[in-house]
């Protein structure tokens, strides 16, 4: 936990080096609606190089919005009607330029599971239903190679683990349903988190198998046939220092899967071969809470034969790069809420997300929003993305089989739902420093630092009253306290002779709130 908060003091170094005028190979954007917030649940590349993002505003309507390879808006939709409220959960950009999105529909009380196609203007081409489900969450789509398409989402009840179940469903390219089922076991309630099309047209389906009894979640792994009829299942054995694992995506090569996976608390990479068998397994640095969405991180495999994946973490998210056998090729901290990231075509990196981040910005002076960050070749942006130490843990993955059935279930139905445009609110910033349009409170509460850069004395100002028994703290870029000194007047002097050339957080405590600054030395 220590390691994480130095990193971020060193993020809120380099935050406040943010301008407008990023070099090309950079962009960091913010995406909000001004009166309700958003927040973006996923994402995917459209053939002509841009991107699509769904989820929510925080009204109750589904949003799906599009970029351009830059980061610009280039059209938004929002889904709902009185009486109704839409979530969009995922989306995947077609190679005809259609786009088709997975996510829920709430009308009189009713539940629906919905599945649109869109043109890439973003007019509805059809859409689909499926009811008879409590709740719902966690809902997935990925692609299959006849062009039809599979769905995983968990359902369970509100209050009881009785009602826990999954449901897969694998549909035509039309969206009409081939097949539908749920699986159970004894000793488990099984909710998967991803389900995706093996190299032989069998299926895998991963996630968090919980102990009935003990309520323990242990990570699953599961091969079905064509018509998702088990073939082999497996789950994770615990650790002694292990009480919760679980996969949360799944990438599929030509010899293994590759799941990504949280165990002992830590952002885990585990390989099997298509019998079952673990191949090899590496655990990284620790996982965190996601708390805009459930859907934590996502792994792409990459032409290179690595992998690039990501994870929330403490105050922000983990972007790591491994080779083919897991090893840590570099490892980024993203500031924001880390929902997804892939490569992009001129070698770089986009990275998608929510803000602000809990604990820097403060309700109610917080409007929900979406951050999108791009990157150079290894994930490297000046402004949002702070680098991180490698860390590699031993960690060994063991398996045992775990029996498992499947039900056919499900039904299909249709409804209508309102679509329609809205305004997009950008920022050329970081998720942490927004909330409403041209309104960066933490920005305006800076503490005044002059000369800035310094030599030998500073004068630092708060520029409004401050609380008896405050302190002002200098941090150096690896997010150490390098001096206390009780802040006993307004302006301050400083004597800052002694610290080496280099970049500096200034920050002062009070009791009432903290505000910060950025300090540069540069000696001749």
């Amino acid at each position: 936990m220590k390691k994480v908060l130095s990193c971020l003091t060193g993020i809120l170094v380099s935050m406040f080096c943010l301008t407008t005028n990023a070099q090309q190979t950079f962009f960091n954007k913010v995406y909000y609606d001004a009166n309700d917030g958003l927040s973006v649940f996923g994402a995917d590349q459209s053939p002509d190089h841009g991107f699509v993002m769904v989820g929510k505003k925080h009204n109750g309507s589904g949003t799906m919005f599009k970029i351009d390879s830059t980061g610009q808006i280039e059209w938004a939709r929002q889904l709902g009607s009185p009486g109704m409220s839409c979530e969009l959960h995922d989306i995947l950009c077609n190679t005809d330029s259609t786009i088709v999105t997975a996510g829920l529909l709430y009308r009189n009380s009713e539940l629906k599971l919905s599945i649109i196609k869109w043109n890439s203007h973003g007019d509805s081409l059809w859409t689909k239903y499926f009811s008879g489900m409590e709740f719902a969450d966690r809902v997935k789509i990925s692609a299959l190679a006849n062009g039809g398409y599979l769905l995983s989402a968990s359902i369970h009840g509100y209050y009881s683990m009785s009602g826990i179940r999954s449901l897969i469903i694998r549909l035509t390219e039309q969206g009409e349903i081939l097949w539908s089922g749920t699986y159970t076991s004894t000793l488990y309630k099984i909710t998967p988190m991803i389900a995706r099309e093996l190299p032989d047209g069998n299926l895998v389906i991963a996630g968090e198998a919980r102990n009935v009894e003990s309520y323990r979640s242990n990570a699953f792994v599961v091969k079905t046939d064509d018509n998702g009829i088990p073939v082999w299942s497996v789950i994770m054995q615990d650790t002694e220092e292990s009480s919760y694992s679980s996969v949360h995506d799944v990438a599929v090569t030509v010899d293994g899967i590759i799941a990504l996976a949280e165990a002992e608390y830590r952002v885990t990479l585990i390989k099997l071969d298509f019998s079952g068998q673990t191949v090899w397994s590496q655990s990284y640095t620790g996982a965190g809470y996601s708390m805009w969405t459930s859907f934590p991180g996502n792994i792409v495999p990459l032409t290179d034969g690595g992998f690039i994946l990501s994870y929330p973490g403490y105050f922000g998210g983990t972007m790591i790069k491994t080779g083919n056998n897991g090893d840590p090729v570099w490892q980024q901290f993203v500031f924001m809420d880390l929902l997804k990231v892939m490569p992009t075509g001129d070698g770089g990196y986009i990275t998608f997300g929510n803000g602000p981040i809990y604990g820097l910005k403060k309700v109610p002076d917080f409007i929900p929003h979406a951050g999108v960050y791009k990157t150079d070749s290894v994930g490297y942006n000046e402004y949002c993305i702070f680098p991180m130490i490698v860390e590699l843990y031993n960690f060994s993955a063991m398996f045992s089989n775990l029996n498992i059935q499947n039900t056919q279930a499900g039904y299909s139905s249709s409804a209508s739902v309102e679509i329609s445009s809205f305004p997009v609110i950008t920022e050329d910033t970081c998720v942490v420093f927004t909330g409403g349009l041209n309104d960066h409170s933490t920005i305006a509460k800076a503490l005044t630092i002059s000369p800035n850069p310094a030599t030998s004395l500073i004068s630092v100002d708060s520029g409004i009253p401050f609380s008896p028994g405050s302190t002002l703290e200098i941090i150096n870029a690896s997010g150490s306290v390098i001096r206390k000194i009780p802040f006993s007047s307004d302006p301050l002097p400083v004597a800052v002779s002694n610290l080496p050339n280099g970049i500096y957080l200034l920050r002062l405590i009070s009791k009432q709130q903290y505000q910060t600054g950025k300090l540069i030395i540069k000696h001749q």
